[in-house]
């Protein structure tokens, strides 16, 4: 999801609405190479949005050491982006560090990656705990919840029984309530597209009819922004389907790394919050590698715009 949000924090900077978007991840996602596309266009476009990595140690079941390599800050300090380091057992210091990170990110619009190094006390799911128990027994005596209900136990009471009546209440109103209907809303329309039919001399090129509906979109549309592999001018795209339009739309028509994750990624992103892109991947067979934001995300993310 990381692409996704850099595609909202690039929303935010294109619209100077002055918010920061915040991703969190565990530390098993640093064996993903989705995020360090990421983190090198955070980086290089100034995003204003914070990854923050909650560092328990395992990925599902399997300790870190056993699958990582280096230091963690090191990685997105390698991107060029500052790095803090946070423990959940210090609650306050925690909260005074990440308040600073936020503030500087809006202040900059600079992103910024946060390491919180935590424990995870129960299991990853139902079965999959095999962790030595005398490695639990410490995480559960740093809890810090469970420092605080020892220190302030009439306090701790108060808020438990708090939160038990809340949830009773919560049960109360749902047990009568009616299932949920299941299936597809029906005032959704699902009827197929309307096609228009065209035709195209035999002299006049696809592409060329291609970068002319691309360069109506822009212009009529405010929210339109593309971007992919080498599709600035003079270049234009080793078709040229985007040939000039990034001179005749500054700062709307982007070169990217060749990232096709992170570039349609970025691009489920900004339609999330209202944009109209266009991701261009130079060739076919790169689709391969953003399957997954195609597959997982695009494909089951609704939207009204």
């Amino acid at each position: 999801m990381t692409p996704v949000s850099a595609g909202m924090a690039l929303a935010q900077k294109l619209n100077q609405t002055g918010n920061v978007v915040v991703a969190f991840i565990g530390d098993g996602t640093l064996g993903e190479g989705t995020l360090y596309e990421t983190l090198n266009i955070i980086s290089k476009w100034d995003f204003p949005m914070m990854i923050v990595l909650e560092n328990n140690l395992y990925a599902q079941s399997t300790s870190q050491t056993l699958t990582l390599a280096g230091d963690i800050c090191a990685r997105a300090e390698a991107f060029g982006i500052d790095s803090y380091h946070g423990n959940t057992a210090n609650p306050t210091s925690l909260q005074e560090l990440m308040g600073k990170a936020v503030a500087k990110i809006r202040s900059e619009s600079r992103p910024a990656f946060f390491r919180i190094d935590t424990s995870r006390l129960m299991a990853h799911s139902k079965g999959d705990d095999d962790r030595p128990k005398d490695e639990l027994a410490r995480y559960w005596a740093n809890d810090p919840i469970m420092r605080f209900t020892e220190q302030f136990p009439v306090e701790a009471a108060a808020l438990k029984q708090a939160a038990e009546d809340k949830i009773n209440h919560a049960v109360e109103l749902a047990t009568p309530a009616p299932f949920a209907e299941n299936g597809v809303d029906e005032e959704l329309d699902l009827s197929a597209p309307v096609w228009h039919k065209t035709t195209i001399d035999g002299k006049e090129r696809v592409v060329t009819r291609i970068y002319q509906a691309l360069k109506q979109h822009m212009s009529e549309d405010k929210r339109g922004f593309i971007l992919g592999e080498d599709i600035e001018g003079p270049y234009g795209g080793a078709f040229k389907v985007t040939k000039d339009l990034s001179l005749t739309f500054p700062g709307r028509v982007r070169n990217t790394p060749i990232s096709e994750a992170a570039i349609v990624g970025i691009g489920n992103g900004l339609a999330l919050v209202g944009m109209h892109p266009v991701c261009e991947i130079m060739f076919g067979d790169f689709m391969t590698l953003a399957a997954d934001q195609i597959i997982n995300h695009a494909s089951k993310i609704q939207v009204d715009v």
